[in-house]
């Protein structure tokens, strides 16, 4: 008998790309503004995708990363590419606590590092 190592688990994306990915917010909507709740972020090249919290926001966006994880990756379960995830994850309804995808917010980054360090240094009020 034998064991085979891979990288990332089955039905899982994978969670370390090296190069260039797309990403958009995840926000709460208040009754005097929008929070911060962290991103969300995909890369077909690298068959990516996730979540990352913001450091100001990380009880709120902690939770919250469980769920929209569990969501992201329910998409490479079924075999279909992070961007096309992405597109389904914003019809999705969830509840106001774990927020929703602002759509008008998807950018790119030069990498996921890149992402992380914003996430340490944004605030979470919009």
């Amino acid at each position: 008998m034998g064991f085979k190592i891979v990288s990332t688990p089955a039905g899982r994306y994978f969670r370390n790309p090296v190069g260039e990915i797309s990403f958009a917010r995840i926000v709460q909507t208040l009754s005097d503004g929008q929070l911060l709740v962290g991103f969300v972020w995909f890369s077909d090249e690298e068959n990516a995708a996730g979540y990352t919290s913001i450091a100001s926001n990380d009880v709120v966006g902690g939770r919250a990363g469980i769920v929209w994880v569990r969501k992201i990756d329910e998409g490479c379960a079924r075999g279909i590419l992070p961007s096309a995830r992405f597109a389904e994850l914003l019809d999705i309804e969830m509840a106001e606590q774990f927020g929703h995808i602002a759509v008008e917010s998807v950018q790119r980054i030069e990498s996921l590092s890149r992402l992380r360090t914003l996430a340490k240094t944004v605030s979470s009020r919009l």
